[in-house]
This record gives structure tokens, sequence and C-alpha cells, in this order.
């Protein structure tokens, strides 16, 4: 980190006190920072083309689906003028999660001497303007307003969103200092709180890296976090279906952990098989023991074997998933063909405009949509496979087949 935790810790305080609106997130969108391929540990965490995973950590990695949907680790297409149509469609197909690009102005504008020092907060502002009256006896007397000397709820509600705003930046601070092993945890333990006014101040944390051009390095850990917390709060807030999906394309595509493609097939349908049926057929008697041997939650987890997904449901979202990505795929074609055909003509009329300026942008964007139509490939086939999977484990369960 080119900044200290303190430095961190005040920057974080000051875009609290702006309270930005949430970013938005979801479990298939989400507001994405804008550059910065990689992540905490690295960009690719051991999974293949076919998921086109962008890890934020070995541990927690963006949900897999994301890719098959929009195209993949593509460039965004924003800031290009002049675009041709078939450009500006190809543009339009990609989309990738990047860093914020620009700072809001509640984050920027209080910009003092001090690099680091933190904007005056509401309540310091409005002390500061009134001049205080001398206190009384009947001014101290409990219950003058209120009752029993109780603040007003509009008190009590500031308090407490302060509160709430420090604990995230603490969060935050602790994030950011932390590395490998003790990073994994840390996110770990983080899941629960992760929140959209969390990503909201990393946002702004990460735009003061810009703003006072810190060291590349700092400003990509911070976004590396952020994308981190991204897929924890998408994780928390997506679907059965789509957490189930995301797993098995990762089994799939992890080509590092198991390099046998006939034992990641076998891993990706034992977990549907466990997914669909509660888990029941996955736990023997020793797992069993073990886990009363250490507490009753632990046996219970065990038994479960996991979330339970029906398998209606999980075959409508992956066909509906699959049926976008195609559609996607198809129209990144088409656009992909106008601006080849459009480059060819170019060549024989006048090769001199390609060497251009203009046309360089157009070029890189046509580059970034034949990657990301190789990517989505992948993940279509992945899809694919996942719901033959689904099929052929729908079909032992309804011959009572399924133990074989």
């Amino acid at each position: 980190m080119a900044s200290g935790g303190e430095d961190d810790e005040l920057d974080l305080e000051a875009a609290a006190e702006a309270r930005p609106a949430p970013a938005e997130a979801g479990p298939r969108q989400a507001a994405a920072p804008e550059a910065g391929p990689s992540s905490v540990s690295d960009g690719s965490g051991g999974a293949g083309g076919t998921a086109a995973a962008v890890s934020a950590t070995s541990m927690s990695r963006r949900p897999v689906h994301a890719d098959v949907s929009h195209g993949g680790r593509g460039g965004s297409g924003e800031g290009v003028s002049a675009v041709p149509a078939g450009a500006a469609a190809v543009a339009a197909a990609l989309t990738v999660p990047a860093p914020p690009s620009s700072a809001s102005g509640v984050y920027v504008d209080w910009e003092a001497e001090d690099e680091f020092s933190s904007p005056p907060t509401p309540t310091a502002v409005a002390a500061a303007a009134s001049p205080s009256a001398p206190v009384t006896d009947s001014d101290a007397s409990p219950g003058r307003a209120h009752g029993a000397g109780s603040p007003p709820p509009e008190a009590e509600a500031e308090v407490e969103d302060e509160a709430a705003a420090q604990r995230r930046i603490a969060l935050l601070v602790e994030l950011l200092a932390a590395s490998g092993a003790e990073l994994e945890a840390r996110l770990e333990a983080a899941a629960p709180h992760v929140d959209e006014q969390m990503l909201a101040l990393l946002q702004a944390r990460y735009a003061t890296a810009l703003r006072l051009r810190q060291e590349p390095a700092a400003a990509e850990r911070i976004a590396s976090l952020y994308r981190a917390l991204r897929y924890l709060l998408q994780r928390r807030t997506s679907t059965p279906s789509e957490r189930l999906l995301d797993e098995v394309l990762d089994l799939l595509a992890d080509t590092e952990a198991q390099p046998d493609p006939a034992r990641r097939r076998g891993d990706a349908a034992a977990r549907l098989r466990s997914a669909f049926t509660g888990g029941m057929l996955e736990v023997d008697v020793f797992t069993a023991a073990a886990a009363l041997a250490e507490s009753r939650e632990a046996a219970a987890a065990a038994l479960a074997g996991g979330e339970q997904v029906p398998i209606e449901a999980f075959k409508a979202e992956a066909m509906a998933l699959l049926g976008h990505a195609k559609r996607v795929q198809a129209e990144t074609e088409e656009a992909v063909a106008a601006v080849e055909e459009q480059v060819a003509e170019l060549r024989e009329a006048d090769p001199a405009a390609l060497a251009g300026r203009e046309w360089a942008g157009r070029m890189q964007q046509l580059e970034l949509a034949r990657r990301a139509l190789a990517e989505r490939s992948g993940s279509i086939a992945a899809l694919e496979e996942v719901l033959l999977l689904t099929r052929a484990i729908e079909l032992q369960m309804l011959t009572g087949r399924l133990g074989e």
C-alpha cells in the first residue's frame, strides 16, 4: 500500500461524511469500477477460460455467470467518440467489472491543504454557526423536551448512522491492511456486513487515490478489494440457483485443482445431485459421527450437505441465462462482422485512415470484442454441459436410479 492505514482511515471517514447514494449491485450486474484488470491475489484465480473467472481471492470469485451474460473480460467502450454503428454495437456488447472511473463531487469538493484532512461534519458546521446560550437550571432539568432527558428520535438516528459509518470505515481499513491468508479470513468474516454503503465508501477511496495520483499498485489494491466485496454482496443477495450455477461452473473450469476433465465433470454432477436432493446421498456414517463429536451445529451442516435447490427452478434459470448469452453472442458476431467489413473497405480505399487515432480506438474495441466472443463461446459450452448433467440427474431421479 502506498498510503498507510491512517491515511486510508481519514480518507474513508471523509467519504462517510459525504454519504453518497448507494452504488447499484446485483447478482448479475453491479456498479463496477472502470480500470484495473487484476484482483487481490490474481485475476484468474485458477479458473479456466470456460468460466472466465475474475477472482478477488482464491476463496472469493465473482459469479461466473456474469461473464456468460455480459461478455467476459471485455472493455466497456466508453469514452471512444465517433464510433461507427458496428463498432458501437461491439462496444455495447462488452462489459467488464472495473474500478470506478470518476469521483463524485461530494468526495472531492472539500479538498483542503492537507490531502487527507476530513471535511467538517454537518453537526460540527451547525455547532460552529450557532452561538451557544448559557445553560440554566431549567434547560438542564430532565424531561424538558422529549421526556426524561432522552434525545429526539432524529438525533438517535443520526448517532446510529454515524456509528454504522465508523464500523464500515474500521472494517475497510482492516481489509486494506491485510493480505494473503489473513485477507481471505477477514473477507470471510466480513461477508455478512458488506452493504451498498460500504461499496460506496470504497469507490470514494479509489476516486481519491486517482485524484491524488497515488501509486498504481495502491489504487489497484483498492479496486481489487472493491471487486471482492461486491462479489460477496452479490453472492449473498443472489438466488439459490444462481449460487449453485456459480459453484458448478467453477468446478468445470478449475483445471488447476483438477486437470482431468472427466473428474471435473463428475465433481460437478455430484454437486448438482447434492443440491437437488438436500445432500443426503453424500453423507456417510463417519462424516456424521465426526460432526456429532464436534457439535450439533456441525452435525446439522454435515447432514444437510449444503443449500438445497429445486431442480425445476435451477433448470429455468440456467436455460434463461443460456438463451440470453446466445442472443448477446449473435449480436456481437454481427457487430464484429460489420466492423471487419468496414476495415476491409478502408484498406482498399484509404489505408492511411486505419493508422489514424480515430481508427486506432475502433480497432482496439474490435479486438476486445473478438476476445469476448471467444470467452463467451467457452462459457456457453459450459452452460450447455451443466444443463446436460441436470437432465441426466433428473432422469435418474424419475426412474429411481439416483444412487447408482
